[in-house]
């Protein structure tokens, strides 16, 4: 942080640096004052990389400062209403090496108040604020793509880079997510971030344009609405899946949304996020011409006056006349601008049931079915729900699957339990699906077919049903098991319970999976010596399918149990032949202790290849046997003594070890006084040390003398 608090002084002396105040992919942006005015400064890296074309200093430097010039005069192009203001632009500390230019743009602007994302998460936003942000966001894209003549997008558009001004207006904040074609650096072409990118975008199969900025339009737009992206957010779904969703359902818009948001602004949201871009609106002018229609006809208001006159009118459209009986019985219902009155509501919701509308037919249905105003009477909670069921409403579906299941009011049948869940299946309900795998699984209903119980097990499990994912395990699925395994162990969505884990994890590692038999032979191995036998064998199977570190412990625990075998050696050198290095000290140190004819050779091979590795313990024993070369006068061996030693002690270990070794080999005059000197294990020595050997080994005639300060 210091060093770019010195890049920015030194553009800005006369400004007191403040705090950082963001971070994106590209650059910093930071909060600077002057003689109490705030403002903001982002810090972007340009580099320019050497090509056959762009191959010496003078040219990279140049197209720096074309990109700088570039910028700037791209910003004089685009400025005004919607971009953020910004007051200079300065780049600095150019630097060109081998490999490329580089330099830092500095763009000084105004400081805004917070960015349009925190407000969205933070704030209760009313249907009026969210309809005057839709349509300020529209006019400024329209205004940018209208200015641009093609040249320009903005290839970058998410609530995290607009902002909000000190005057309550949205502006786009980061000029980095201004795409600017054509552009020569590598460092200065715009980003883009997929969870927010149209389809065309994110496959891959064109570039930038209008149609796909209306795509990310459409997205903030629903953010607005729902604080949260269609089908979940980025943590718990992909883009991928968001995209194909979309695909196949388009968005959908939760039946507890608050604020209620009428339908023609969910039409509009559709329409601009469609997944064909030929059905998106055309341009922002047809967005900006919807947004501003006639008044709101669902805006209601509490006074009695206004409900009267609200109530005449209507009756002009049958459709929107339907719509709202169902939506007064919702008022109703939920004390939401009028008393909570259950008659009432039952009332309204009749009336709109009478008329076709599927959301009132299921709750008049579901009145019925639990007694609510009227009592309890199963046959016209059967007759609604299965009005509802037949315009597609999957929870009447499954309430209609439920009343024949349970054979209430209507003669038990599997088929037909079948056929509802089914139709709701397919339109994504989670629920119907589990239960549609759990009849395919079981032959309820349908031909008894497995292939399909996983497919839908596993549709339902993509969309979180936890259930769904234990019937997964249970039929065989290695994924699944997996996943169990590891929400178990960690208490991701459940009760951290090590024994649902273990059981989990072991039914996979029964199908082969050779990551879980090691993990299984470790956790039986942490249970103490009754799992010897168990971890063992987990090991063992593992080994055989070529797992470095089970081969190492099957030969642990040979070693542990049957020293020096032979059984103990092969392993061992399986994994020491794949470069263990623990396992090539173990080798090394069992060949030392065995003292056969030719073990030396073979125990200062295995150590020479883990010390290679860094083994510290390996490179201190080849000093170690390499210094007992003073009894044959051999310097070859004494200078490989010194080497290892030397990286023994790097880290300040077994200083003591190479001190005595290294100095009966100075002694026997296989090494120099400068070998001595230069050594790491003396330099890592005490001063006193340091006097005690320079007295006891290099000045004879100060011998057992020791100079004090």
């Amino acid at each position: 942080m210091a060093d770019i608090e010195d890049i920015i002084k030194s553009c800005f002396p006369n400004y007191k640096y403040i705090a950082p105040i963001g971070e994106g992919n590209f650059g910093t942006v930071h909060k600077i004052e002057h003689k109490n005015k705030q403002r903001a400064v982002k810090l972007v890296r340009l580099t320019a990389s050497r090509t056959k074309d762009y191959n010496d200093s003078e040219k990279l430097n140049g197209i720096i400062n074309a990109d700088f010039k570039s910028v700037t005069e791209y910003y004089d192009d685009i400025k005004g209403k919607g971009i953020i203001h910004v007051y200079d632009f300065y780049t600095t500390d150019i630097t060109v090496d081998a490999n490329a230019a580089r330099s830092y743009l500095l763009v000084l602007m105004e400081l805004c108040k917070q960015d349009l994302q925190t407000k969205i998460l933070e704030e209760k936003l009313s249907i009026e604020e969210i309809k005057k942000l839709m349509l300020e966001l529209a006019e400024i894209l329209d205004r940018l793509v209208k200015k641009s003549k093609k040249e320009f997008i903005v290839s970058d558009l998410k609530p995290a880079n607009l902002l909000i001004t000190n005057k309550d207006e949205i502006v786009i904040g980061d000029l980095g997510g201004i795409k600017r074609l054509g552009s020569i650096s590598s460092g200065s072409g715009g980003q883009i971030t997929y969870a927010w990118s149209a389809p065309e975008i994110y496959y891959g199969k064109e570039r930038a344009g209008i149609k796909s900025l209306i795509f990310s339009y459409g997205l903030v737009s629903y953010f607005m609405c729902t604080k949260d992206l269609p089908f979940g957010n980025e943590n718990n779904i992909t883009h991928d899946v968001r995209l194909r969703c979309i695909e196949e359902k388009g968005l959908i818009f939760k039946p507890d949304n608050i604020p209620y948001i009428p339908p023609n602004i969910r039409a509009l949201i559709r329409k601009c996020a469609a997944y064909n871009k030929e059905d998106r609106c055309s341009d922002f002018k047809e967005i900006i011409d919807a947004i501003q229609m006639r008044q709101d006809p669902f805006k209601f208001s509490s006074s009695k006056s206004k409900i009267g006159t609200f109530k005449k009118k209507i009756g002009v459209f049958k459709k929107i006349k339907i719509l709202m009986q169902c939506i007064i019985g919702w008022m109703y219902e939920e004390g939401r601008g009028f008393k909570q009155n259950d008659d009432k509501a039952f009332n309204w919701y009749f009336k709109a049931a009478e008329e076709g509308h599927p959301i009132a037919q299921y709750t008049l249905g579901w009145m019925y079915d639990k007694g609510i105003v009227v009592g309890q009477f199963d046959t016209e909670a059967f007759f609604w729900y299965s009005k509802a069921a037949e315009q597609g409403h999957v929870i009447a579906q499954d309430a209609l699957s439920s009343m024949y299941f349970s054979g209430r009011r209507v003669m038990k049948n599997d088929r037909e339990v079948f056929k509802w869940y089914k139709k709701a299946a397919l339109q994504g309900y989670s629920y119907a699906q589990h239960v549609l795998g759990n009849m395919y699984e079981g032959g309820i209903g349908a031909a008894k077919n497995n292939s399909k119980a996983i497919k839908w097990y596993k549709k339902a499990a993509e969309q979180g049903c936890f259930k769904a994912l234990i019937s997964l395990g249970c039929i065989g699925d290695m994924e699944a098991q997996l996943k169990l395994g590891s929400m178990y162990e960690k208490g991701i969505g459940v009760t951290q319970n090590y024994e649902e884990a273990f059981k989990w994890y072991r039914k996979a590692a029964e199908q082969g999976h050779v990551e879980v038999q090691f993990k299984i032979a470790s956790m039986y191995e942490e249970e103490g010596k009754q799992s010897y036998h168990e971890a063992l064998e987990w090991y063992q199977k593992a080994a055989k399918q070529g797992h470095l570190e089970a081969q190492f412990k099957v030969a642990c625990i040979y070693e542990k149990y049957f020293p020096f075998t032979p059984e103990t050696i092969e392993m061992y050198k399986k994994a020491a032949e794949q470069g263990h290095a623990l396992a090539q000290f173990n080798l090394g140190c069992i060949y030392e202790r065995l003292r056969f004819d030719d073990t030396d050779t073979e125990a200062i091979k295995w150590y020479t290849m883990a010390a290679e590795q860094g083994h510290v313990i390996a490179q201190c024993k080849l000093g170690s046997i390499y210094s007992l070369c003073r009894y044959r006068e051999d310097k070859y061996y004494a200078s490989l003594s010194a080497k290892w030693y030397n990286k023994a002690t790097e880290n300040g270990q077994f200083l003591n070890m190479a001190q005595i070794d290294m100095l009966s080999l100075y002694e026997s005059g296989l090494i120099s006084q400068n070998e001595i000197k230069t050594a790491k294990w003396f330099k890592k020595a005490s001063k006193w040390e340091k006097k005690l050997i320079i007295n006891n080994y290099f000045n004879p005639k100060k011998f057992y003398t020791v100079e004090t300060d």
